[in-house]
């Protein structure tokens, strides 16, 4: 009995491949938004330091500051912060840049940032304290001589409570920005990014 035709077999067929030029990722915005905000909030915090030191250094020369502006020690204990203190936005200035340029340096002057914030946020706080109990005494001192625009009797207790509520302001709300930058810096996938960047 003759053998049926063989049927050739079918060619086999190859899998599809994917495409093989390179899909390349552009760099990370990261530094350019980060650094940017760290450069604006250096140049407000400059202007601002400049001139609440120029304020508190003329203060006694104008009459209607003198009287509601600390004095004698308080007010040079609020000029020595205020100087001292213009060193930090000149830290922050500098984080900012390096940020913007990718340098691996600006995790660093970010650390410096956050130390010379956390060293001065407690001094700054019992400044603020002291002066609103100036301002109390002020108001009190109104009150007695009965001059015009003196607050009334009751807001004595709502001056301390807001005193208060201004010194816990004092020693949280510096702290919140300088935090988020250590923390961001200090994430593995950021670190291992910023060990690729050029060193400056």
């Amino acid at each position: 009995m003759p053998e049926p035709p063989r049927v050739p077999d079918s060619p086999q067929l190859a899998p599809p491949t994917l495409p093989t030029s390179d899909i390349s990722t552009g760099p990370s915005t990261w530094p350019g938004v980060i650094g940017a905000l760290l450069c604006v909030f250096a140049g407000v915090g400059i202007l601002s330091r400049a001139f609440s030191t120029l304020l508190m250094a003329v203060a006694p020369a104008i009459p209607f500051l003198r009287d509601t502006m600390p004095s004698g020690p308080l007010l040079t204990w609020g000029i020595v912060l205020s100087v001292v203190g213009l060193p930090t936005s000149a830290i922050h200035l500098i984080a900012g840049i390096q940020t913007l340029r990718r340098r691996p340096s600006a995790r660093r002057w970010v650390i410096v940032f956050f130390v010379y914030v956390l060293v001065l946020v407690v001094p700054n706080a019992i400044f603020q304290y002291y002066s609103g109990i100036h301002q109390m005494q002020q108001m009190q001192q109104m009150q007695s001589a009965g001059q015009q625009g003196a607050p009334p009797p009751g807001m004595a207790a709502v001056m301390q409570g807001a005193n208060l509520a201004g010194v816990a302001f004092a020693l949280v709300f510096p702290l919140l920005w300088p935090a988020f930058l250590l923390v961001w810096f200090s994430r593995r996938s950021i670190r291992d990014e910023m060990a690729t960047w050029e060193a400056a």
